[in-house]
């Protein structure tokens, strides 16, 4: 009410104090508050490693990391967040469904970043409309003409490869408010490396994998120094059995 509803208490001899409980109240209109001021989606990162930090091993076998209790509140989360971003290279390894999987819950959009628009026909993430590919100038005109006359979206960029920032100017345009990212190294780590990530949720299971070659949480160009890292803020921790959850904020 932009202080009206503060004046007029204020008026009628009733004592008001404002600013009470300001980051606890932020927290839990986070999504709304990034939305409007920074004029972009909330991001939100999620992954679940291995205690040295895998998210696969050496063969890209990634199935199971973390126990079912810890898979069903990873699968819950995207009841929460209006769209579920991922890379092609997710759907080709894992072909992933992406929803809720729950009764009355409805399905994020499902977002999936394909620069040449590698996504096999039959993946379930086709199995319904509510889904926007992205790709650029590199991709199959002919596969895109045909999943568009199946009534499927296909975001195009004239470039050679997608900017994050320019797809979520896009997407603040069409309103989409919130985005959790379930990508692998490669796209979790595009985010981090443009400094677009407000949220973490950091799955560990007690369990080493090793080997150069296996999948880390994380790609892209990382930092140079420790002095550089994201030092996570506000974290707070949760078990289930001997898995640990992580969540944090950059800020």
């Amino acid at each position: 009410m932009n202080g009206m509803g503060i004046k007029k208490l204020k008026e009628a001899g009733i004592d008001v104090e404002v600013g009470m409980l300001t980051d606890e109240a932020r927290r839990v209109n986070e999504a709304f508050f990034t939305f409007h001021e920074k004029k972009r989606p909330f991001i939100a990162l999620k992954f679940a490693t291995s205690l040295d930090g895998k998210i696969a091993t050496k063969t890209g076998d990634s199935k199971w990391i973390t126990n079912e209790k810890a898979r069903n509140l990873a699968r819950q989360l995207r009841g929460i967040y209006q769209s579920v971003l991922i890379g092609i290279g997710t759907v080709i390894a894992d072909n992933p469904h992406l929803g809720t999987k729950q009764k009355g819950k409805k399905d994020p959009l499902r977002i999936v970043l394909d620069s040449k628009l590698r996504i096999p026909l039959d993946s379930l993430a086709l199995r319904d409309n509510n889904i926007l590919i992205v790709v650029t100038k590199a991709a199959d005109q002919n596969k895109k003409e045909r999943l568009q006359n199946q009534g499927i979206e296909v975001l195009e960029y004239e470039t050679e490869s997608i900017s994050l920032r320019k797809l979520l100017e896009d997407l603040y345009k069409r309103e989409i408010i919130s985005v959790l990212v379930e990508g692998g190294e490669s796209v979790l780590g595009s985010f981090f490396d443009e400094r677009l990530v407000d949220k973490v949720y950091a799955f560990q299971a007690p369990i080493l994998i090793g080997g150069k070659k296996a999948v880390t949480a994380i790609g892209g160009e990382g930092i140079s120094t420790i002095t550089e890292a994201i030092k996570l803020k506000h974290v707070t921790f949760k078990r289930f059995e001997d898995n640990l959850l992580s969540i944090g904020y950059t800020n």
